[in-house]
Formats: C-alpha cells, structure tokens, sequence
C-alpha cells in the first residue's frame, strides 16, 4: 500500500505506484491522519489499523505491506465510516458461474479488533460446508442494502454481533453494498 500527499504533477498520465510482477491494485481512497484503513481478503480475513502507520511516499515508490497475506486475495481495501458495517458474502469457488449466491453476512466494524499494518487480521465470516471463499465484501454505512449484479436491491440479513459468524443464505450475486 501507498500513502501519497502531494500535489499531482501536472501531466495527462501519471504513474502513483510502482507494482511488482503479481501486484494488483485493490483500492483507492483519500485518507485523513486520523482515519482507519481496512483490508479483507477471499479466505476471509479483516484487518484494521490506523492510517498513520503507513508513511507517506514519492510517487515512483513502490509502497509498503499493508496486509500479511498467505493465502487468497486482497478483495476490499477502503477507509470505513466510524459506524461502518461489514458486508461479506462466501460460496464455493469450484461453483459454475450463476449457481451459488452463496451466504451472506453483517456486522458492525467495532466488532473487530485493531491490528498493526503488516499483521494478517482476524476471521470475519466462517464458511459453511462446500464454501471456500469470500467473492465479495464491503465496509458500508450503518443498515447497508444490498444489490445484485443489475444494482437491484436484494435481501440482507441482520446484523450478526459474532465477529467470525457464518453467513445467512442469498438468492442473488451480491455486486455491492451501500
């Protein structure tokens, strides 16, 4: 990850990070001193920490680690609201495409404990049996809504005050979460 205070340049193209062969950007987001920063990955991992940890950088640099990742994926990366609630959705990866929603899950940010950059966070959805991965997640205001893949408004399930819970069943690919 990278933190960047600048000004931009002023060109039609600049490069913000240099990224290494398998590196992918995950997320963009403006950050104050004070602000949490948030990662989840598809084996379902979460993790916290404050934003002033990661120092600010030149614009070739190539950033720092700002998740331990094993195994899976970085799949959200953002800067919650102070009452944000984590939005998770699990299903099996060896599922054709279109056959399993999967099941989803609620819970309020609060319920995580804070890490340091760098650590591999905590569980924060436990899969049922015959799922494997977190193919979507969010951290979305108070009461979020769910949408499907069109931006329809689909079921969501109440918020669960168990941090590492599994999740209830949905009919709909979830797309996003507001």
């Amino acid at each position: 990850m990278k933190r960047f205070t600048g000004p931009l340049p002023e060109k039609q193209e600049i490069s913000l990070i240099a990224l290494k062969e398998l590196d992918e950007v995950v997320g963009i987001a403006e950050a104050a001193e004070e602000d949490e920063l948030v990662f989840i990955t598809s084996e379902a991992n979460l993790l916290v920490f404050p934003a002033s940890s990661v120092r600010p950088q030149g614009l070739p640099a190539a950033g720092m680690a700002g998740m331990n990742i094993t195994q899976g994926k970085a799949i959200f990366f953002g800067v919650p609201a102070v009452d944000g609630v984590v939005a998770t959705v699990s299903n099996s990866s060896m599922a054709l495409g279109g056959t399993d929603a999967g099941s989803a899950k609620l819970t309020l940010l609060s319920a995580y404990p804070r890490k340091g950059r760098g650590a591999m966070g905590v569980r924060c959805h436990k899969f049922l049996k015959g799922e494997d991965q977190l193919y979507f997640a969010s951290v979305a205001v108070a009461s979020p809504t769910l949408f499907d893949l069109d931006d329809n408004p689909i079921y969501a399930p109440a918020i669960d005050t168990r941090r590492d819970g599994s999740g209830s069943s949905v009919t709909d690919y979830v797309g996003s979460a507001y």
